[in-house]
């Protein structure tokens, strides 16, 4: 969640309506309306292969039962809000299972051969504290959203660059410091969130030629600057950069012609890039917070005059 303090209710507005917009998910969950739900193992149990969906979802679990192997064909398990320290590993034997919420747990790590379950489309991990991205996740080449933030997560990892058919990653408020994945391997990626992590350099992520990712949210990290090849996100729409330590933009970004929207609030910038006119798509920008004096103002306001500016 942004937050921009000592701004105008409109800022407001719009970031909310940004983080509404970035909570979209692309992976259409499996239809239960012509399936039941169970929401309790017993009663899945009795069902045997016609159970496809389980809810146990708030139940107390610290361990689970052992006997949930035996659902065979299940695609949904949710064991959300739980209070698991360790990964069932008798969830691996549920080769059929598209979508995993282990959400708001206590896990401090996932299985090396998490791996085998590689029908999975969704998961959501966050709220826990696993503090890595273990080998296991590069046979994931069938997920498509990953929900890891509120983690401990120190490194965005090799394996990641395996998930060919990832579109939407939430790996916020985690402690990432290090990058060794790259977009240019991810080429499915639509939303990524890094935001309110630790990461000082993009050099890694970015890719070498043009890539459809859509928004991009580096909010509240470490960042003094931005490679040149921030220019080859082509599609993108949204860039938010707030609150970082960026110094100077890169003339490359004039090159998104499809950015919408661009937050920039709390940095010490004191000139953005010449070409702004580049930005002919762009409709939201706002520069609280930074270093820019009357000129440099007023040089924004005139290269932008379809652009809704927030300056203070």
């Amino acid at each position: 969640m942004m937050t921009i303090r000592k701004i105008s209710g409109s800022v407001l507005l719009i970031l909310f309506a940004v983080s509404c917009s970035n909570k979209f998910s692309l992976y259409v969950s499996p239809n239960p309306e012509s399936h039941t739900i169970y929401t309790d193992l017993e009663t899945a149990l009795e069902a045997g292969r016609k159970a496809e969906f389980l809810n146990l979802r708030n139940k107390e679990i610290v361990t689970l039962d052992s006997r949930i192997y035996q659902l065979k064909k299940l695609k949904f398990l949710n064991l959300m809000k739980n209070k698991m320290e360790v990964f069932p590993t008798e969830i691996l034997y549920l080769k059929h299972l598209e979508e995993l919420n282990i959400r708001d747990n206590k896990l401090s790590a996932i299985p090396d051969d998490f791996g085998k379950l590689n029908q999975l489309k969704q998961l959501d991990m966050a709220k826990n504290k696993i503090d890595t991205i273990n080998a296991g996740f590069g046979r994931l080449n069938q997920l498509q959203n990953l929900f890891a933030s509120f983690n401990v997560i120190r490194v965005l990892p090799l394996q990641l660059n395996k998930m060919v058919n990832l579109r939407y990653a939430e790996l916020n408020d985690n402690r990432i410091n290090k990058i060794e994945c790259s977009l240019s391997s991810m080429n499915n990626l639509l939303n990524l969130n890094l935001s309110n992590n630790q990461i000082k350099d993009l050099n890694n992520l970015l890719p070498i030629k043009d890539h459809g990712l859509k928004v991009l949210n580096l909010e509240k990290n470490k960042l003094k600057s931005l490679p040149s090849e921030i220019g080859n996100l082509k599609q993108l729409t949204t860039l938010i950069l707030s609150f970082n330590e960026i110094e100077q933009l890169p003339e490359s970004l004039c090159q998104l012609e499809n950015l919408e929207m661009l937050l920039l609030s709390g940095n010490p910038l004191k000139t953005m890039p010449q070409n702004l006119e580049g930005l002919k798509n762009l409709k939201t920008l706002i520069i609280v917070g930074n270093l820019f004096d009357a000129a440099e103002k007023a040089r924004i306001k005139k290269a932008l005059p379809n652009c809704h500016i927030v300056l203070e």
